[in-house]
């Protein structure tokens, strides 16, 4: 009997461990069947963030501005995978991309692959002259410090400034100011007489040379072309506007886009044949020559010029900030320069009787600085498609700075900086991702800045470039 019951306990100790082997091995087939499976489903989710990604890629090479967020969802095999492309705008010519596919195995299993690249807009950043941001200003901009620039030499009243890898470029009623903030003292001035309202810098892609184009503060030769390469600047040519006669006739504003130079007067009255606007063909900077004009019947404080895709054709389009109760955003299309039309659908009249003052282009969005007064003084425009609107750019948001008029915008990422003046802190930093509470983050006072009629800051690397009509004239914010 005693033997007997040891079988039958040998045979059940046998069993359980056969069991518990048993029990591991299925284990182990379902855990190695689950992570095959996990495997195969982070490859395809890893598959779908890079394709997305590539297709971005090439569309970009067709219409960088095309490139914008975007979120899909798609089933497959009863598995639902949720694709986001993430971009933001560093600047003209250089976009940021995150892609990310999301999916879900279980309730308590959601997984995401990311995956991020830049893309660059190299056509777009040769057409700017190289006067485009490789990143977004450093820093988280909380604390913004305004740093004093010793004064450069014979300042005259600045009205005017342009920055290029790193060194600042300064209009004034002396003439054209070269300013390394690094040896400030060491100054080059280009003297001009009859002063200077504002400059554009662009290189030359084929020559390597560095060219200032700027709107002369005279009612003939009220354009001209600088070569500032060198230590001594040499002026290589002056043209007068071709029908721009009487007091306003001045060189007044100047773009630089695309061997192309955009020339602005100040409004010269009612009487037919007298454009405000000019196009020259700078291809030869010794050379220029007046391509095409238009009457705008308005003076104009801020424009700003981009490629875009209108139609699904490939036009430049110039939009200006004018001072017209009626027309605060004018867009231009600037293609066939010699005949420039109004893109009269997109024409904006912002309520109200305060004027355009600033404006300047981000990605798809156009920001417009107003006149102080009462309501907004900044507003954010759909700028996408001008071609398709039909009363007006489409408003995104605006936001009061009263009592400041903004003469100055620029952007970077989902930093916005802006110039103001008639109250104090004159800069400030707003965040710009989020366009439902748009409004300022933090900001630093800079004295005397430049005022209502001239664009008193750029920004270049990790820097704040702001001029001042009292020394130290030039001044650099940044964040520590």
């Amino acid at each position: 009997m005693i033997g007997r019951g040891s079988s039958t306990l040998e045979i059940l100790i046998a069993f359980a461990m056969l069991v518990l082997t048993m029990t591991a091995v299925i284990l182990l087939f379902f855990g190695n069947q689950s992570i095959s499976i996990d495997t195969q489903t982070n490859t395809e989710a890893l598959y779908k963030a890079h394709g997305l990604l590539e297709t971005a890629r090439a569309a970009s090479r067709q219409n960088f501005l095309s490139i914008v967020s975007t979120t899909s969802t798609e089933v497959l095999g009863g598995l639902a995978y949720t694709q986001s492309l993430v971009v933001e705008d560093i600047s003209e010519c250089k976009k940021q991309a995150t892609s990310s596919t999301t999916y879900s195995l279980s309730p308590l299993r959601a997984q995401t692959v990311l995956l991020a690249t830049f893309f660059v807009d190299i056509a777009g950043a040769f057409a700017l002259g190289g006067d485009c941001l490789v990143d977004s200003p450093s820093g988280d901009w909380e604390n913004p410090v305004a740093l004093s620039v010793a004064d450069f030499s014979n300042p005259g009243e600045p009205t005017g400034i342009d920055v290029l890898q790193g060194i600042a470029y300064i209009a004034s009623t002396q003439g054209l100011h070269i300013v390394d903030p690094g040896n400030p003292s060491g100054s080059i001035v280009f003297p001009d007489s009859a002063g200077i309202n504002a400059v554009d810098v662009a290189r030359d892609t084929a020559t390597g040379r560095i060219y200032a184009y700027v709107a002369r503060n005279a009612t003939t030769s009220q354009f001209a072309i600088i070569d500032v390469t060198d230590e001594t600047p040499v002026l290589k040519a002056t043209r007068t506007l071709q029908g721009a006669q009487g007091t306003d006739a001045e060189g007044w504003r100047v773009l630089y886009h695309n061997k192309k130079a955009y020339v602005f007067t100040r409004y010269l009255g009612p009487s037919l044949g007298k454009p405000e606007f000019h196009i020259f063909n700078v291809a030869d900077p010794t050379d220029p020559f007046e391509t095409g004009s238009k009457e705008i019947n308005t003076s104009v404080s801020g424009a700003g010029i981009r490629t875009q895709f209108v139609a699904g054709t490939s036009k430049y389009s110039v939009y200006m900030a004018p001072t017209h109760d009626e027309t605060e955003v004018m867009p231009l299309h600037v293609t066939a320069p010699i005949n420039p039309t109004e893109v009269m659908g997109a024409h904006t009249n912002i309520p109200g009787s305060k004027d355009g003052r600033s404006i300047f282009i981000h990605g798809t969005k156009l920001f417009v600085g107003l006149r102080s007064g009462a309501g907004a003084e900044v507003y954010v425009f759909d700028a996408s498609d001008p071609g398709a609107a039909l009363s007006g750019l489409p408003l995104l948001m605006s936001a009061d700075t009263s009592p400041r008029s903004i003469t100055g915008i620029r952007a970077s990422g989902n930093v916005l900086f802006l110039a103001g003046v008639s109250a104090s802190p004159e800069v400030q930093v707003w965040r710009a991702n989020n366009l439902s509470s748009l409004g300022a983050s933090s900001a630093a006072s800079i004295s005397g800045l430049v005022g209502t009629d001239s664009t008193g800051i750029d920004v270049d690397g990790n820097y704040i470039y702001a001029v001042s009509t009292v020394p130290p004239r030039l001044r650099i914010i940044h964040s520590p």
